[in-house]
């Protein structure tokens, strides 16, 4: 994808197909006045190719770090979940634009130099506390 230095992380992971469609944003964090944008994503796509360390996931945790943005835009009309519709991102210039859509009508918008996939790891269900862990 356009604009993540590595995204072959996640095409090795998930294979050369993979969109977040259907992926939930968990968290958005923004620090306006320097720049950084991230997003806490988890993942229902079916894994094909597991890291060797992976020993059970049900779904896959990522954090994306977007530097230098500016312009950001967000409209987040239903606060409980943001299951993402569409992701496109395009190339302006030296700038690439990204547009996520969710399928409550929640869309973020924004403009950023380059970003960066962290922290991919596996999650499990716990069904003493109801909830996703990272292993």
């Amino acid at each position: 994808m356009n604009g993540i230095e590595n995204w072959f992380v996640l095409t090795d992971i998930f294979g050369d197909d993979f969109s977040f469609v259907n992926s939930q944003i968990e968290c958005i964090n923004s620090q306006p006045f320097a720049g950084n944008v991230w997003f806490d994503i988890i993942i229902s796509s079916a894994v094909k190719k597991p890291p060797k360390k992976w020993n059970e996931w049900e779904k896959v945790y990522l954090r994306i770090d977007f530097f230098t943005a500016n312009e950001t835009y967000f409209n987040i009309v239903n606060g409980n979940e943001f299951i993402i519709r569409r992701c496109d991102v395009t190339n302006k210039e030296d700038r690439y634009n990204v547009t996520i859509e969710g399928v409550n009508g929640n869309v973020v918008k924004l403009d950023f130099w380059g970003a960066r996939i962290q922290n991919v790891k596996p999650l499990v269900y716990n069904t003493k506390y109801n909830r996703y862990e990272v292993l």
